[in-house]
């Protein structure tokens, strides 16, 4: 999938959906094991998951947007 912005990812890729989970519990509150569903819109979460120089990892080369583009 892609933002329009010419960033990609590859939600087949591994790490690429733990990235988004694990970006949506940094930004607040999920439900626990057995709690009530939340609706989060995943777009908010898109531009810290695609863009390598945002994120600490950013030195590494691999990831969950290394070689998304590909």
């Amino acid at each position: 999938m892609g933002d329009g912005r010419g960033n990609l990812l590859n939600l087949r890729e591994p790490g690429v959906v733990r990235a988004l989970a694990e970006e949506a519990g940094r930004r607040g509150p999920l439900p626990a094991a057995g709690g009530r569903p939340v609706e989060l819109d995943g777009w908010g979460l898109f531009p810290a998951v695609a863009s390598p120089g945002d994120r600490p990892d950013a030195d590494a080369p691999s990831g969950p947007a290394a070689g998304a583009g590909q």
